[in-house]
């Protein structure tokens, strides 16, 4: 490697933003900061889908949806959205990607993550599993399909929606429904 390489590899290894280089959404390699984001060991991470750091494979399934577009278009991507960390927390985190192949827009991109205090329609004080309930509330599933998704009881699943609307305080479940769906990615 010559010595402008060396440097190149050092900067994007301890960039201060988390980065990952993918490629068909596996991870080519990604730099420490991402690594200490998401709770794992950069070696661990690559080769590795993505899929792992969304809180259900059914979320990374459809973002793709949402990015194609725009990465076609304009080679670039962003915004926010829980991601889950390998040693699953959720949380909220703004999410910027660019091609390096528009025609192609998954063969080879790069993208950053950084984490965000949790919007304010989904006030500081909840808990993990509570985001967790919320996320898939704003999916539209019903308490019997999140129990199931999360290892819960259905009850279990209602208590945490009954918190949830006390805390953004709305009246019913159409209304946290529509509460979480108001939130971007």
């Amino acid at each position: 490697m010559s010595p402008e390489r060396d440097e190149l590899a050092l900067a994007f290894r301890c960039a201060p933003v988390a980065l990952a280089l993918s490629r068909y959404r596996i991870i080519e390699v990604c730099n420490d900061a991402f690594a200490q984001l998401f709770r794992r060991d950069a070696d661990a991470l690559t080769g590795k889908s993505l899929a792992q750091l969304y809180p259900t494979v059914d979320a990374f399934a459809e973002v793709v949806d949402r990015w194609l577009g725009p990465l076609r278009d304009t080679g670039q991507f962003a915004d926010e959205r829980f991601m889950r960390r390998c040693d699953g927390e959720v949380f909220w985190c703004r999410v910027a990607g660019r091609t390096m192949t528009p025609a192609d827009p998954l063969a080879l991109a790069v993208w950053s993550f950084s984490e965000l205090r949790t919007p304010v329609h989904l006030n500081a004080a909840l808990s993990g599993r509570e985001r967790d309930v919320a996320w898939h509330v704003a999916r539209g599933l019903t308490s019997k399909e999140i129990a199931k998704l999360l290892g819960l009881s259905p009850r279990t699943v209602e208590g945490h929606r009954l918190r949830l609307m006390r805390k953004l305080e709305v009246a019913n479940a159409v209304e946290l429904k529509a509460v979480m769906e108001a939130l971007p990615g």
